[in-house]
Protein backbone atom coordinates (compact mmCIF):
# COMPACT_ATOMS: atom_id res chain seq x y z
CA UNK A 1 0.00 0.00 0.00
CA UNK A 2 1.41 3.34 -1.03
CA UNK A 3 -1.28 5.66 0.28
CA UNK A 4 -4.24 5.65 2.65
CA UNK A 5 -7.24 7.73 1.61
CA UNK A 6 -10.70 8.46 2.96
CA UNK A 7 -13.43 6.26 1.53
CA UNK A 8 -14.94 9.16 -0.39
CA UNK A 9 -11.59 9.62 -2.21
CA UNK A 10 -11.00 5.94 -2.96
CA UNK A 11 -12.24 5.98 -6.57
CA UNK A 12 -10.15 9.06 -7.33
CA UNK A 13 -7.03 7.53 -5.76
CA UNK A 14 -7.49 4.22 -7.59
CA UNK A 15 -7.93 6.05 -10.90
CA UNK A 16 -4.75 8.06 -10.28
CA UNK A 17 -2.76 4.87 -9.60
CA UNK A 18 -4.17 3.19 -12.70
CA UNK A 19 -3.32 6.21 -14.86
CA UNK A 20 0.23 6.17 -13.54
CA UNK A 21 0.58 2.46 -14.33
CA UNK A 22 -0.80 2.97 -17.84
CA UNK A 23 2.00 5.43 -18.60
CA UNK A 24 4.65 2.76 -18.06
CA UNK A 25 5.99 0.78 -20.97
CA UNK A 26 4.83 -2.81 -21.35
CA UNK A 27 8.32 -4.23 -20.77
CA UNK A 28 8.71 -2.15 -17.62
CA UNK A 29 5.34 -3.30 -16.29
CA UNK A 30 6.22 -6.94 -16.96
CA UNK A 31 9.53 -6.48 -15.13
CA UNK A 32 7.78 -4.78 -12.20
CA UNK A 33 5.28 -7.64 -11.92
CA UNK A 34 8.12 -10.17 -12.00
CA UNK A 35 9.90 -8.24 -9.22
CA UNK A 36 6.77 -8.24 -7.07
CA UNK A 37 6.53 -12.00 -7.49
CA UNK A 38 10.23 -12.48 -6.73
CA UNK A 39 10.06 -10.23 -3.67
CA UNK A 40 7.08 -12.14 -2.31
CA UNK A 41 9.13 -15.33 -2.40
CA UNK A 42 11.99 -14.09 -0.22
CA UNK A 43 12.06 -11.82 2.82
CA UNK A 44 15.84 -11.36 2.42
CA UNK A 45 16.35 -7.66 1.63
CA UNK A 46 19.86 -8.24 0.26
CA UNK A 47 18.50 -10.80 -2.19
CA UNK A 48 15.70 -8.41 -3.12
CA UNK A 49 18.22 -5.64 -3.79
CA UNK A 50 20.32 -7.93 -5.99
CA UNK A 51 17.21 -9.05 -7.88
CA UNK A 52 16.14 -5.43 -8.43
CA UNK A 53 19.60 -4.42 -9.65
CA UNK A 54 19.70 -7.34 -12.09
CA UNK A 55 16.21 -6.52 -13.37
CA UNK A 56 17.07 -2.86 -13.89
CA UNK A 57 20.27 -3.77 -15.73
CA UNK A 58 18.44 -6.18 -18.04
CA UNK A 59 15.52 -3.86 -18.84
CA UNK A 60 17.66 -0.76 -19.34
CA UNK A 61 19.04 -1.91 -22.70
CA UNK A 62 15.73 -2.90 -24.32
CA UNK A 63 13.94 -1.30 -27.25
CA UNK A 64 11.16 -0.19 -24.91
CA UNK A 65 13.57 1.60 -22.60
CA UNK A 66 15.26 3.35 -25.52
CA UNK A 67 11.87 4.39 -26.95
CA UNK A 68 10.80 5.77 -23.58
CA UNK A 69 14.05 7.67 -23.04
CA UNK A 70 13.94 9.09 -26.58
CA UNK A 71 10.32 10.17 -26.12
CA UNK A 72 11.20 11.80 -22.80
CA UNK A 73 13.99 13.89 -24.29
CA UNK A 74 11.93 14.71 -27.39
CA UNK A 75 9.08 15.75 -25.08
CA UNK A 76 6.69 13.48 -26.98
CA UNK A 77 4.48 10.65 -25.74
CA UNK A 78 6.09 7.20 -25.87
CA UNK A 79 4.82 4.80 -28.55
CA UNK A 80 2.82 2.71 -26.07
CA UNK A 81 0.83 5.63 -24.66
CA UNK A 82 -2.75 6.31 -25.67
CA UNK A 83 -1.71 9.72 -26.95
CA UNK A 84 1.34 8.50 -28.89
Amino acid sequence: MAEAVASDRLDEAVEAEINTALKAGPEAMAAAKALITAFSQTPDHSAQNETAIAALASIWDTDGAREGINAFFAKTPPPWSNSG
